[in-house]
């Protein structure tokens, strides 16, 4: 069947009865609809466009609040990694807020207390329960080694009117497979040996170990995994809180000149000091053009 063909009359009222049901849904619409600011960076990811240029962008349209770009988190067999950008400049001042919260957050007396302090030894170079600043070139960083052996650093460092912050956190020697089974390994041996004395034979101490083994390694790995995890969700909130703390010193920007600025410019203050130039005679030849 052809399809119908619409006059332009019957056009006009079509489109006009359209705008005014597509504006009657938006505004019926549910306000949460539309995208959130992570979900545009990963559509701006695709694109090819750099996420803390759209950062950028909404915080110079609509909110002067934001200004962190949160980067992919990630992790490796022994390590978790957050990275972020924020627009704003690495003063001594935000650097100094920067090492208090993270002091507040990790320092402890309790390896110097034990004898693992910052006396020039081998353990207390690490700082054991003391955070340690170094800086190299602009960028700044701070380490902390905890007496259970959790490494922390973070980096920061200058890109331009932006901030790299670069956190890692060493959460093991190993990935959780290999801790996994070398803890239970550890641990079934142990039982193995008790099992075989009591019981006084090898039967029973192998039969022990391999119960042990089964018991075990599944056991490590699961709290392993969920202990990874919470490590990593705390890292991400330092790196957020971290964020907050150095987007209060924004670039600074010039100001724009006005109008008025612009014309007191473009006078040159030395003639306001020049006497008048005209001659008595000069004065006279006027008036006698005028008399004319």
């Amino acid at each position: 069947m052809a399809e119908r063909t619409y006059s332009e009359e019957e056009m006009a009222s079509m489109l006009e009865l359209a705008s005014k049901l597509q504006a009657k849904a938006a505004k019926n619409a549910d306000h949460r609809s539309g995208l959130t600011l992570s979900e545009l960076e990963t559509i701006a990811a695709e694109a090819g466009l750099d996420p803390i240029h759209l950062r950028q962008a909404a915080t110079q349209l609509f909110d002067k609040n934001v200004a962190i770009a949160h980067g992919k988190p990630s992790t490796s067999a022994s390590h978790n990694y957050v990275d972020q950008w924020v627009v704003a400049e690495l003063t001594d001042e935000s650097w100094e807020e920067v090492v208090s919260e993270l002091r507040h957050r990790y320092d402890s007396d309790l390896g110097y207390m034990m004898g693992a302090g910052l006396d020039g030894s081998a353990a207390g170079a690490q700082g054991y329960g003391r955070g340690v600043e170094s800086q190299v070139g602009r960028s700044r960083e701070w380490k902390h080694m905890s007496m259970s052996g959790i490494e922390t650093r973070v980096i920061v460092q200058p890109r331009g009117e932006s901030l790299q912050v670069k956190l890692s956190q060493r959460v093991g020697w190993g990935g959780t497979t290999a801790e996994s089974i070398t803890y239970g390994l550890i641990l079934s041996l142990f039982g193995a040996a008790i099992g075989g004395a009591v019981w006084e034979g090898m039967l029973p101490a192998i039969f022990t170990f391999i119960v042990a083994m089964a018991i075990f390694v599944p056991l490590i790995a699961y709290a392993d995994k969920t202990w990874r995890k919470k490590k990593h969700r705390e890292l991400q909130e330092l790196g957020s809180r971290l964020g907050k703390i150095l987007a209060v010193h924004q670039p600074a920007k010039e100001p724009d000149m006005t109008y008025e600025d612009a014309g007191a410019s473009r006078i040159d203050a030395s003639l306001l000091d020049q006497e008048d130039s005209f001659t008595s005679e000069d004065a006279r030849q006027n008036q006698r053009l005028k008399d004319r």
